[in-house]
């Protein structure tokens, strides 16, 4: 059994796009990509969203015998969805009309036949057609501008020229009729440029592919109103945006744990409800980012815009390494109820700034993870066998 045949075998849902899990949620853009969760949706949105808004104006063929398929144009980021007509060959073959893309003389370029996502290990819904000149790199063709655009430019081979990819039904040899390409397509074939070539990229594909395990704290709108926890495990694509940001909470990063942090979109049930008051509040998430900069102005306070409508965020080690709610839980108690009371009692005395900066080290967070960790375990075995983050 294959591993979509498998796949299909535990679960009636079609795949998520970004980690083969079940797709539960569906993109309102395009309706075709789906995704288990938000963070998965958030990661593949820098190559969705060169196509989203397009996929819906191919709903329907213009002409019996044409299928959609995807260009990748040398000269343009952007690929883009067409419609490519088909006839029958003389073998009985379904055959690709595109000498109007490739120019005279390249009727039917050489085309790879691809039927796994090695990047996502999987097995493609059905076979992909990649097309492309057969002499791109002797014949002074471009660089292929939109299949770096696609890919954020992680590729192992120089694609030149414009190339087409195709569907082709089932996994024969040589499958004898075409098939309509979809969104869910588009990610398969984006990691199939980024996987051909170098097994070095390879490799980076498949390690920025995975997930690391970080913390979703919950604001009072998603606590009163969706019944959330205020800590919440989750796994966060590493292609996902904040892996791009810097970290940005003092205290955290002074005890050797640098976090990066990013708001989620209020949930549109609280959002506008005025009735919730302190819909947006989330104090754990405001004590993270207390200022530990002795020479700055605001020492010992949180930047006003980590004060005011902070709304739930997910958070992840800046190393990648695991993060567990009750991790979570037991550094942002540290920044409330060890942290926050000595900024206090020094905020107004600078010359005392440096003994406050003294408490802010691994050693002193060791100190009260274990007091935490002791306490917390009389009333919840689970906390007895948590290790120091």
């Amino acid at each position: 059994m294959s591993t979509v045949e498998s796949a299909m075998a535990t679960s009636r849902l079609p795949q998520c796009s970004m980690c083969n899990r079940d797709g539960t949620k569906l993109c309102s853009g395009c309706d075709s990509s789906r995704y288990c969760s938000t963070e998965c949706r958030e990661a593949d949105w820098s190559t969705h969203k060169l196509l989203c808004g397009n996929f819906k104006d191919f709903a329907t063929p213009p002409e019996k015998d044409m299928k959609r398929a995807i260009l990748f144009p040398p000269e343009s980021k952007t690929p883009k969805f067409i419609w490519v007509p088909c006839y029958w060959n003389i073998f009985g073959f379904e055959q690709v009309v595109i000498e109007d893309l490739f120019g005279e003389g390249r009727n039917h370029p050489v085309g790879q036949l691809v039927r796994i996502n090695a990047i996502r290990m999987r097995d493609l819904k059905h076979t992909l057609e990649v097309l492309a000149g057969d002499e791109f790199l002797k014949d002074g063709s471009l660089p292929n501008k939109s299949i770096m655009e696609a890919t954020k430019s992680l590729v192992g081979y120089d694609w030149r020229g414009p190339v087409l990819v195709a569907g082709k039904k089932g996994f024969e040899r040589d499958p004898p009729y075409y098939d309509d390409l979809d969104m869910m397509d588009f990610r398969d074939i984006a990691d199939y440029f980024s996987s051909y070539g170098d097994k070095t990229v390879l490799g980076k594909a498949r390690r920025r592919s995975g997930k690391v395990k970080g913390v979703k704290i919950a604001c009072q709108g998603d606590i009163m109103v969706l019944g959330a926890e205020k800590f919440q495990p989750l796994e966060v694509p590493r292609q996902h945006p904040i892996s791009k940001m810097r970290p940005a909470c003092d205290v955290p990063r002074l005890i050797g744990l640098p976090l990066l942090v990013r708001r989620y979109p209020p949930d549109p049930a609280w959002k506008d409800d005025e009735a919730i008051s302190h819909r947006f509040m989330n104090k754990p998430a405001t004590y993270l980012h207390l200022i530990a900069d002795k020479d700055s102005t605001d020492w010992a306070r949180a930047s006003s815009s980590w004060q005011d409508s902070v709304g739930s965020v997910m958070v992840v080690r800046q190393d990648g390494k695991y993060l567990s709610s009750l991790h979570m839980e037991v550094l942002c108690a540290f920044c409330q109820y060890k942290v926050r009371p000595l900024f206090e009692q020094q905020m107004k005395v600078e010359e005392e700034r440096d003994s406050v900066l003294k408490e802010l080290t691994p050693e002193k967070f060791m100190e009260f993870f274990e007091a935490y960790r002791t306490r917390k375990a009389e009333s919840s075995p689970e906390w007895r066998t948590v290790s120091f983050p």
